[in-house]
């Protein structure tokens, strides 16, 4: 068992409750079926689609994302989703939280998906 068990099922939990297929519908949509986020001890993030071209966008702080995540058009929520569940994992865990950790979205279509969560 991980000492990030709490952080990981918490994480887990709220990607459960919020991406939905329209978010994964968006991302197909604009020719991707991968995604990373990445998120850094120094709290910034970057966040990396891939399939039939790539594209990547990085954001120095939370407050940032939520000033500038209008760049990202089409793609914006289910970025929204994946960072808004981070934020909610980290603010509501009582035990430790890993310095930097990765949510990775898997997508074979619209309604099979899987992700992963990596500390």
């Amino acid at each position: 068992m991980s000492k990030y068990t709490e952080f990981e099922c918490l994480l887990e939990g709220f990607l459960d409750e919020k991406l939905r297929r329209s978010h994964i519908e968006d991302v197909l949509s604009e020719g991707y079926n991968y995604i990373m986020l990445s998120v850094h001890d120094d709290g910034s993030l970057s966040i990396y689609f891939d399939g039939e071209s790539r594209y990547q966008r990085h954001f120095n702080s939370l407050n940032h994302f939520k000033q500038r995540s209008e760049i990202l058009d089409d793609l914006e929520g289910v970025a929204y989703v994946l960072v808004t569940s981070c934020a909610n994992a980290e603010k509501l865990s009582k035990s430790v939280i890993p310095s930097d950790y990765y949510v990775k979205v898997i997508i074979e279509d619209a309604e099979i998906f899987e992700y992963h969560v990596e500390v």
